[in-house]
């Protein structure tokens, strides 16, 4: 029987007749997902983990990534931070610190000096690219892309520069897809029922994700467990996703309205950069949100420290707990005992490290602070896919909660169109 992810609370002052109270609505809400019968149905393809992608197209993304890994000594992905995030983040999670990636994520910014650079990087390198844009409406990527396509051109033939791109965009329409056909660069497609920041079992995100080595056909099995497990359990109070979902919901409601994600493990930073990125876009409107943002701990207790013990209360924190850090690595005995550590002998960083978690959750409890704990068992393939499922699922339900639309980004299509309007002029 496999463990699951859980997600365990310290709150303050929260009636549990006011949890009871809500138990109707969220798995009222879970229904209108599952059945897709709410009206922002358009984009829940990726609830059916069981159909979001065909053994067809699995297999192609593994013969594509092996011909990548064979030939290239770079592959280079350009995307927004909605198109990769979760690639970056899981493969972060995984490797060994100071490891030379083949892989490149690039780029999410338009800070020229860095692009400068990366063609510099790239000059000499035997590289091929992987670009994701479904609308080609975001520059960022669109930009980056136009600068190494054009050092390809230089270097190499037409059906040379073929071989090197891969384009993931829409099946039918856009400039990406036209672009495409015209060099004869491979595509995948984007379901059109899919929105980018739910996108992780499509190819937008398998395909980095293998090019890194992953097994992803195990990935979907593994995705599957956390929505069986979901699925089958309507009790609010063991049930990882209504857990949190209702937590936030209640949180907001007696005026918590900031919510700080922490981690005491460097391995899961991106992985909180990707939870921010999902509830901004997927609650962030209508003027009644949680503000999402993350801390790095023990680093930040050394920082936001301060604030967070003695800011006003409205804010929550959720920290992420890792059961078993799999390293045991021991401090040393030294004899003369000069820099005077000697009183942690023996003791493992894990011990030292989970010691300064469990003092600063005390120390925020006394000063007041909601705090909702999520334990992962560990850090490995599986339990990354149970929380990216978990994840995905608790902020459809919180958006829904708040009757918010948690699958689309009025205000960033509308900065994209004032940027493009104002270039143009």
């Amino acid at each position: 029987m496999p463990k699951f992810i859980k997600v365990e609370l310290d709150l303050v002052n929260i009636n549990q007749n006011d949890i009871i109270k809500l138990q109707p609505q969220i798995i009222s809400q879970d229904k209108s997902l599952l059945e897709k019968t709410w009206a922002w149905n358009d984009f829940l393809g990726w609830i059916d983990v069981e159909k979001i992608i065909s053994k067809e197209e699995l297999k192609e993304i593994i013969e594509t990534w092996k011909y990548l890994k064979q030939n290239f000594e770079k592959i280079v992905v350009i995307g927004i931070w909605g198109s990769y995030l979760w690639a970056k983040a899981y493969i972060n999670a995984l490797k060994n610190n100071f490891d030379e990636e083949q892989i490149i994520f690039a780029w999410y910014n338009l800070d020229g000096e860095y692009l400068k650079d990366l063609l510099k990087f790239l000059e000499n390198k035997n590289y091929a690219i992987i670009i994701i844009s479904k609308s080609w409406t975001t520059l960022e990527p669109a930009l980056t892309f136009r600068m190494l396509l054009e050092q390809l051109n230089k270097k190499y033939s037409n059906d040379e520069v073929s071989k090197r791109v891969i384009a993931i965009t829409d099946a039918k329409k856009w400039v990406l897809k036209e672009l495409s056909i015209k060099k004869s660069f491979k595509t995948f497609k984007i379901s059109d029922d899919v929105w980018w920041r739910y996108s992780v079992l499509t190819p937008v995100w398998l395909l980095p994700i293998a090019t890194a080595w992953y097994d992803i056909e195990k990935m979907i099995d593994w995705a599957k467990d956390m929505k069986k497990y979901i699925d089958e359990n309507y009790d609010i109070f063991s049930n990882p996703a209504y857990i949190y979902a209702w937590t936030r919901n209640i949180l907001l409601q007696n005026g918590k309205s900031i919510e700080i994600l922490a981690s005491f493990d460097l391995k899961l930073k991106f992985i909180a950069e990707w939870w921010k990125q999902l509830f901004w876009e997927s609650e962030g409107k209508d003027w009644k949100w949680i503000f999402p943002t993350n801390l790095d701990f023990t680093t930040d207790l050394h920082s936001m420290w301060q604030y967070v013990q003695q800011w006003a209360r409205n804010i929550f924190e959720t920290i992420f707990i890792v059961e078993n850090d799999n390293v045991n690595l021991k401090i040393p005995f030294i004899e003369n005992d000069d820099d005077k550590l000697n009183f942690v002998f023996w003791k493992t960083f894990d011990f030292v490290n989970k010691s300064a978690l469990n003092w600063t959750i005390k120390a925020h409890k006394e000063g007041m602070i909601d705090i909702i704990k999520i334990i992962i068992p560990e850090i490995s393939e599986y339990y990354l896919w149970q929380l990216i499922y978990f994840f995905e699922r608790a902020c459809s339900i919180s958006a829904y909660m708040l009757w918010v639309n948690p699958f689309n980004q009025p205000w960033v299509e509308a900065y994209k169109k004032y940027m493009m309007t104002n270039i143009k002029n």
